[in-house]
């Protein structure tokens, strides 16, 4: 599977569980959450528009995300959206970097290995957060992340999604 193929993969509505750790803290939270997720072209204008904000020109496409969560012991739910667009190595399009519609965000890294794992990565004032996702079948994806300051671990999590209503068209 290629980039752009894992990216489509992801599209559609999932349904989300999180187990979170804060290693300070020693607090652990659950949380449940809906996330829609729309694999867009390179053409889409939402994708254009974002490339042109980062001066992009070459791109493999765009990921819209938006969630509706709840995170445990709060009842309040929580609501986002985003879109990321995807810049593929010349040298190896398997890795890259992505850019995220979040005004102020820093810039990632991507790399799709041979066991095809997405590993996303974003470095910003000190900060490292790591996300790893994978397919465990078709629609059943597993999602870990860590987030370090300093090189020491301050947050992990690990994310079981179900994809509702099937593979995407």
């Amino acid at each position: 599977m290629n980039i752009t193929e894992f990216l489509q993969q992801t599209a559609g509505k999932w349904f989300s569980q999180r187990t979170a750790h804060e290693v300070e803290s020693s607090q652990t939270q659950t949380g449940k959450s809906t996330l829609y997720v729309e694999f867009l072209a390179s053409d889409d204008p939402k994708v254009k528009a974002l490339c042109d904000r980062h001066g992009l020109e070459t791109v493999l496409g765009g990921t819209r995300m938006s969630w509706e969560a709840t995170i445990d012991p709060s009842t309040q739910s929580y609501k986002g959206e985003r879109l990321l667009v995807w810049v593929g190595d010349v040298q190896n399009p398997q890795m890259g970097k992505f850019f995220s519609s979040v005004e102020g965000s820093s810039p990632g890294s991507f790399v799709l290995d041979e066991d095809e794992i997405l590993t996303l990565r974003v470095e910003s004032q000190g900060q490292v957060s790591e996300d790893r996702l994978w397919f465990a079948s078709p629609n059943f994806r597993l999602r870990t992340s860590l987030t370090q300051v300093s090189g020491e671990t301050v947050f992990a999590s690990l994310c079981t999604e179900i994809r509702l209503g099937g593979n995407p068209a």
